[in-house]
Formats: C-alpha cells, structure tokens, sequence
C-alpha cells in the first residue's frame, strides 16, 4: 500500500503538471472556488465552480474530481459532473455575458482528464 504522504506528493505533482493547469496559468483571466447561485423553474442551484478561464474568448469550466470510482461506476459518475458542469457553464455565461465554450473534468486521483465541448444542445437542456 502507498502511505498519504506518497499519494498527497502523487496528487500535487499531476495537479502541478497537468495540461489544464498550464493553460490556467497561460489565461487572460481565471477564477477559483466561484460561489454560484441559478434560479430556472422555480428551483434554485447552488454550488461553486470549481476552475474557469477564459482562452481565445470564451471560458473553459472545469472541475476537479476527488472520487476514485470503479470502472462499472465511471459512466454514471461522469455523466453526473457533466450535468453539473453544464449548470455551471450556463450560470458563468450569464454572469459574465461571455460564451463557455469547453467543459473539464480532471481527476488528480486517477490522473484522468476528459475534456468535451461546450454545446448549444447541452445549453438549451440547462435553460427554461
């Protein structure tokens, strides 16, 4: 087994490396642990947008993954955060008045990172 010290260093040094954090750093503008708050239908959605940046004009939203699912769950669990990134993407363009244009799930426990696009089908599920 693999002590938390080992795993934490694992963790740090792909979150340190990896390629959507790169493009962070290269961003015009970014923001971190985003507080959110999206009233559609009556329901109001509540949550914090992880990482957003903008590159060539829009935003990418991305998410970071704490949960080490099995592979029998991975289909499940990453359609369920990109409902939630797609709340989150269309709060941001109405916060912002600025188009979301890539969506992000980076996951520092597996080193996994699936990145899709943003698109209108995907937006028009989100809106009234």
């Amino acid at each position: 087994t693999t002590t938390p010290r080992y795993e934490m260093a694992r963790v740090v040094n792909f979150l340190r490396t990896s390629h959507l954090l790169h493009r962070t750093r290269m961003a015009a503008e970014y923001v971190a642990a985003l507080p959110f708050a999206f009233t559609s239908q009556h329901q109001t959605l509540t949550g914090e947008i992880d990482l957003a940046f903008t590159e060539n004009g829009a935003w990418v939203v991305a998410c970071i993954d704490e949960n080490e699912t099995t592979p029998d769950q991975y289909e499940a669990h990453a359609n369920e955060l990109r409902r939630t990134l797609a709340w989150q993407a269309v709060t941001l363009e109405r916060m912002t008045g600025q188009g979301v244009r890539e969506l992000v799930i980076l996951n520092p426990q597996t080193q996994h990172e699936h990145s899709f696009p943003w698109t209108d089908e995907m937006r028009q599920q989100c809106t009234p």
